[in-house]
């Protein structure tokens, strides 16, 4: 009888195993439950990419593209490194998207890149007292911090540079170690260069002009031949650009600081609006101009009139004084002769009588 229990028993047991294992199969086969995404950010590349003070990747990039992934429903998970660590971290196939990536021909081999998102220009960072660098022909026989791989570093590297380049794995180490008085120069993008040293507090440094030599387009950069990725994140990067969820984001964390980036969108209508009013302005002076000058020929021609008339009423005034005269001395002629006559013929009317 025992027996026979344990029997049913380990039936049960087992007809509840292969129960669970078809329902586990048939709801995997079932779940379509797509690969994560592994996006690696760069973590001292303020304000495009860096770590909050929670430690999180925060930054334009990292909110570029999770607005991205979130338009195109592709599910992400972001980690962070030094750039050099994520740039070859990519180029292994360990990661599979690298938010900010300069294109250079130099890395086609490697990556496939989308559409740019970002465009800036770099400057040679000096100390205060040292004269300023405007492109790489005068900084030959210095010593140049770069980012370790960065985009200053390879361009250095491709102009055969005549100097020394010192490379570093943080933009933060650089700016301490020729703040220090180490090296001569940091080759930097000049808007992150200009953040960087405010952020970290550290007088003495000064930014040179933009270079003419180069600049960077930045775009997204996914492993070699994933061609599916790159479509979506094309499309997804046109997506936020037309929905205004890029203009948002972009001044967010790159308008306010140069007040040009941040009032670029609006120099046409500013320059509309003031070319308009400049218009309005000399219609109206020179409509003011020939109102004036039609007044002022009326106010002359009334002048002239009115002179005329006053000229006018002037002799009527003479004549008629004239005339009164005249017509008084009539009346003293008239008085006098008929004074006269009556004389007269009193002395006939005595010499009668």
């Amino acid at each position: 009888m025992k027996s026979s229990s344990l029997k049913h028993l380990f039936s049960f047991f087992f007809a509840a195993i292969i129960i669970t294992g078809l329902l586990a199969s048939s709801s995997k086969s079932h779940a379509s439950t797509p690969d994560e995404v592994v996006v690696a950010c760069e973590q001292d590349f303020k304000p495009y990419s860096f770590l909050d003070d929670y430690g999180r990747p925060a930054g334009f990039c990292v909110e570029i593209i999770t607005a991205v992934a979130g338009a195109m429903d592709i599910p992400i998970r972001i980690v962070h490194g030094t750039w050099d660590s994520v740039w070859n971290g990519l180029v292994e196939g360990r990661y599979d998207v690298l938010p900010i990536v300069a294109k250079l021909p130099s890395r086609l081999p490697y990556v496939d890149f989308s559409l740019s998102h970002t465009e800036t220009f770099d400057a040679f960072i000096v100390r205060s007292g040292d004269p300023l660098i405007k492109d790489v022909r005068g900084a030959r026989g210095k010593e140049i911090l770069v980012l370790r791989s960065d985009a200053a570093h390879h361009a250095l590297l491709e102009r055969n540079f005549e100097g020394k380049i010192i490379p570093v794995d943080k933009a933060s180490e650089m700016v301490r170690l020729l703040a220090s008085g180490k090296h001569d120069a940091i080759l930097f993008p000049k808007l992150l260069g200009i953040m960087l040293v405010n952020d970290l507090g550290i007088s003495g440094l000064k930014v040179g002009p933009t270079i003419p030599d180069y600049r960077r387009d930045f775009a997204f950069a996914v492993k070699k031949g994933d061609a599916e990725l790159l479509e979506k994140l094309n499309q997804g990067l046109l997506i936020v650009k037309s929905n205004g969820e890029y203009d948002r984001i972009y001044e967010k964390w790159l308008g306010y600081a140069d007040p040009w980036l941040k009032y670029k969108k609006y120099f046409w209508h500013i320059a509309a609006i003031l070319a308009a009013a400049a218009i309005v302005t000399i219609i109206s002076i020179f409509m003011l101009r020939r109102i004036v000058k039609e007044r002022t020929a009326e106010l002359a021609e009334k002048n002239q009139l009115l002179s005329h008339e006053i000229a006018e009423r002037m002799r009527a005034e003479d004549e008629l004084i004239k005339a009164q005269k005249l017509e008084s001395l009539g009346v003293f002629a008239g008085g006098i002769a008929h004074d006269f006559n009556n004389l007269l013929q009193a002395i006939t009317n005595s010499i009668r009588a």
